[in-house]
């Protein structure tokens, strides 16, 4: 869940074209808290935002997910969870 203020993807109001790289930026694909998100329109204007957030790549995501103590949900431990973690010694 993200600690960000989200994006609608829709800059100026209601009434204007949608965000055109809004499905590239984090603010607008993260899954929201249910109970307590907020949001902005948007700030696309002239080819750039200045909220732009780009979506973090699978080993970021992966990275992230890890810090959080969040299940992969299949059976495969994270990338970045068994990277860090030292093999016991045999004995």
């Amino acid at each position: 869940m993200p600690d960000i203020t989200m994006c609608l993807g829709i800059p100026g109001g209601r009434f204007k074209p949608l965000c055109p790289i809004r499905y590239q930026c984090y603010r607008y694909t993260a899954i929201p808290t249910p109970q307590w998100q907020s949001y902005f329109d948007g700030a696309y204007k002239d080819g750039s935002c200045d909220h732009f957030m780009k979506n973090p790549t699978p080993k970021q995501q992966s990275v992230i997910s890890c810090a959080l103590g969040e299940e992969s949900g299949d059976k495969q431990p994270h990338i970045a969870c068994s990277e860090g973690k030292q093999q016991p010694e045999a004995k």
